[in-house]
């Protein structure tokens, strides 16, 4: 039977991680981990980390949309500026897999972005947050 994380391509390697990260975190005080995650992406999969995680606590927290697409906008154009002045910030931003904001700027995979929609407005943004929330 296909399972919702078995669609998630990114499902092993996802779980190669975790597996990395989360006894690093446990301390000989405590035995207990606790991990949080702040990572945007997180939001594709959503609804797969129940599955993946199953023993997992998962918040998603929302803010006010038009204070989010105006907070979008300046990280986009932060990261625009950083990276048209350093290269180093574009080799490490694609290293890492952060292509949310800049240049590198790919929207998450979400129905409701006109074609003809640039990043580099306002209108972007809260049609983005609409999109996704």
């Amino acid at each position: 039977m296909e399972t919702a994380s078995s669609r998630y391509r990114g499902d092993s390697i996802f779980r190669k991680r975790m597996q990395k990260i989360v006894p690093l975190r446990r301390s000989e005080n405590s035995p207990v981990v606790r991990y949080v995650s702040k990572n945007n992406a997180n939001i594709e999969r959503v609804d797969l980390l129940p599955e993946m995680l199953p023993d997992a606590h998962i918040l998603v927290v929302l803010r006010h949309p038009l204070e989010h697409a105006a907070s979008l906008l300046r990280q986009y154009g932060n990261f625009a500026i950083q990276q048209s002045a350093n290269s180093f910030v574009t080799r490490y931003m694609v290293d890492v897999g952060h292509f949310e904001f800049g240049e590198l700027h790919r929207p998450f995979g979400f129905f409701g972005l006109p074609d003809d929609a640039t990043p580099d407005t306002y209108d972007y943004w809260l049609t983005y947050w609409v999109a996704v929330f």
